[in-house]
């Protein structure tokens, strides 16, 4: 199974695939996550906005 991280406004999987997310008009995220990554206490908030700007670039 792969690895999930979580950055602010995304969760990305070991191959930096992005799994889901959706950033609301006032900035609040809503992540889609699976039940295993539900299980495992996946952080949707994390400070690295710079991982975030790369993948969205």
């Amino acid at each position: 199974m792969a690895s999930t991280v979580a950055y602010r406004g995304h969760v990305v999987d070991s191959d930096g695939k992005v799994i889901s997310y959706q950033e609301m008009s006032d900035g609040e995220i809503f992540v889609n996550l699976n039940d295993m990554q539900r299980a495992a206490g996946v952080n949707l908030f994390s400070p690295d906005d710079k991982v975030r700007e790369e993948i969205e670039a």
